[in-house]
């Protein structure tokens, strides 16, 4: 299941020539563009990847390794006059474009496509037609797509089957995407998502300042083989090397040379290591850091802490988890 969104021009605001993807851009005058020039955009976000090109379009993904984010682009010219059939008004001119955003996700991806889509709007002078919405909207803005599809993905995730102990048979008849997902809060999802979403821009600036520090993964961990599916935060921690520390519930250590490898409960170990944290900042987000030469001094601290079997952990993808508590609709 997922949210499907339409482009359009408005004819009242130029002209349209129809059967071109176009005209599209910003500047003044009528220049008419191509599929080329929508993926030469695409291309710039750095997660563009291209999965077919056809007579009249292509298909293609956004994609965001860091975040798990995928948002699927569709251009077919073939689909105009039919959708033009369905949601005709004054001025619409569809132009072949469509995204779909799909449900039991976390609200993350939406945010992200929606930044992607109000950008990709104001350089193409279109317009998005959201076909959920209920009386019809048009020219939606940024704010009203990410609420469409959160009441959409909400609807979607309350109607699926619970995924507790004993609903095995019930989620073996439904699609993998409609599978009960591990929970977590709000607040925390969008604390993980802005921290992944920037990690290269704070990869960058760390690599610039004086500070040798290692900008690690913010891991989302849960108990191997445990049907409540309850999410903690981790990052791996090796003896000796500097890191920004975003929040954690478990620390995954390596030490003695790499020999040792296991984890540790952070409540356990914050309390050792707390006198070579720093506070740092970036971009409204408060982390503590590590830098190199305390983590040689902590290195001591770190050898004594009794290490659990790091596989009684497993690190989930992003993306595989939603905000929305599971249960029956409303």
């Amino acid at each position: 299941m997922s949210h499907e969104l339409y482009f359009y021009v408005d004819a009242t605001d130029r002209p349209v020539k129809k059967g071109l993807f176009g005209p599209l851009k910003a500047e003044p005058g009528d220049g008419y563009v191509s599929g080329d020039d929508l993926k030469a955009f695409l291309h710039r976000s750095g997660h563009f990847e291209e999965r077919g090109t056809t007579g009249d379009g292509f298909d293609a993904e956004y994609h965001n390794r860091h975040t798990g984010t995928t948002i699927s682009f569709r251009l077919r010219r073939s689909t105009i006059h039919d959708v033009e059939s369905r949601y005709s008004f004054p001025g619409f001119n569809y132009t072949g474009l469509s995204v779909s955003i799909e449900y039991f996700r976390p609200a993350y991806f939406v945010h992200e496509g929606a930044m992607l889509i109000e950008e990709m709007c104001r350089e193409f002078r279109m317009y998005v037609l959201d076909p959920q919405l209920s009386p019809l909207l048009k020219k939606c803005m940024a704010v009203t797509i990410i609420r469409s599809w959160e009441l959409g993905n909400e609807k979607a995730v309350k109607a699926a089957p619970s995924g507790e102990a004993g609903a095995e048979q019930d989620n073996a008849r439904v699609s993998p995407g409609r599978r009960a997902r591990p929970y977590m809060p709000r607040d925390q999802m969008m604390a993980w998502w802005k921290y992944m979403y920037r990690k290269d821009e704070l990869t960058t600036k760390v690599r610039e300042s004086a500070v040798r520090i290692h900008v690690p993964e913010w891991k989302i961990i849960r108990r191997a083989g445990e049907q409540q599916q309850q999410l903690f935060f981790a990052m791996t921690l090796a003896e000796g090397i500097g890191y920004i520390m975003p929040p954690c519930d478990v620390y995954l250590v390596k030490r003695n040379g790499y020999k040792e490898v296991g984890a540790v409960d952070a409540r356990e170990l914050l309390p050792r290591i707390k006198e070579y944290l720093r506070p740092w900042s970036f971009s409204g987000m408060d982390f503590n850091v590590l830098t190199s030469p305390d983590a040689r001094r902590m290195a001591p601290a770190l050898r004594e802490m009794p290490l659990e079997n790091i596989h009684k952990y497993e690190q989930i993808a992003p993306g595989s988890f939603v905000d929305v508590e599971t249960g029956q609709p409303d």
